[in-house]
């Protein structure tokens, strides 16, 4: 395995699926594997599972508040997006309510009734224990107050723990908490398991070496966003500049620069990888030239 550092100081060799960029990527180029592991959240069969159109997907994340990278799929009158989340932030719960607000928007076609809209499903999968309850995982639905009777909007917002210690989840899920803890467990899976098929995804991924220059040239890339970031903010003398070229520059930059490297590895040209992003073609040039 490539020993080559990235600009965190981590080698390829500690990219794991944690990894906000190896999660997508792995999840979104493998439906059968995003199949399953929605599946083992949410505890019910899910049919034949597409993603969104790309179109759709990149306005809906590009919102100027902040781009993501996760993963929107759907099956028959529903849609699954799922995030993973690294690190400890107390907006979490608020941001739900933004991504939800911004998928609807998507979701609802022009002259369509509210009543064809699907059901949503929102997943962030937590490396920590966002509530403090220790639960491997919280649901929540609108209530009435009074009554506690579900409004029946057909949204959701599910939050997994991968520090839990209690409440009921499939086996599958508790595996794949398992498997983020330690990805050493792999080696006790049988070859057919598909947590195993993950990490032979990942470790496909991690001995690639075009992946590789993508991944690297984009923390790259992100480090110079960063300290752009910082030296605005500065200038600026806005706290909350500098906070966000901290805690949000990076993750929201990297997301963007994902998604054109992914764009011009399938074959776009300059001017449709701009349209796709809402960028100046030039600055896809410079970036991918």
């Amino acid at each position: 395995m490539s020993k080559e550092q990235l600009n965190n100081g981590r080698s390829f060799d500690d990219v794991g699926i944690t990894d906000s960029i190896m999660f997508s990527t792995v999840f979104q180029e493998n439906s059968e594997l995003c199949r399953k592991l929605l599946e083992s959240i949410l505890g019910f069969e899910i049919e034949k599972l597409t993603y969104l159109e790309r179109e759709k997907a990149v306005n809906t994340v590009y919102d100027g508040k902040g781009i993501r990278l996760d993963i929107l799929a759907r099956a028959t009158g529903k849609v699954y997006n799922v995030e993973m989340q690294n690190r400890r932030v107390d907006d979490i719960p608020k941001r739900s309510r933004f991504y939800q607000s911004e998928l609807d928007a998507m979701l609802l076609g022009r002259g369509e009734y509210y009543s064809e809209i699907p059901d949503l499903y929102e997943i962030f999968i937590c490396r920590f224990d966002l509530f403090g309850e220790s639960q491997y995982v919280e649901r929540f639905k609108k209530l009435n107050l009074r009554n506690y009777k579900e409004l029946g909007d057909g949204a959701e917002s599910i939050f997994v723990n991968t520090a839990g210690t209690a409440g009921e989840i499939t086996p599958e899920l508790k595996a794949f908490i398992e498997y983020i803890n330690d990805p050493k467990v792999v080696e006790r899976l049988d070859k057919r398991n598909w947590i195993r098929q993950v990490d032979d995804k990942v470790r496909f991924k991690r001995s690639n070496g075009e992946w590789r220059r993508e991944y690297m040239q984009f923390e790259s890339m992100m480090q110079d966003k960063y300290h752009e970031g910082l030296k605005e903010g500065e200038t600026s003398g806005e706290k909350r500049g500098i906070l966000k070229g901290k805690a949000e520059g990076k993750a929201e930059e990297r997301t963007l620069l994902c998604r054109i490297f992914k764009l011009s590895r399938d074959g776009l040209s300059y001017a449709d990888i701009a349209k796709e992003v809402d960028m100046p073609e030039n600055e896809i040039e410079s970036i991918l030239g």
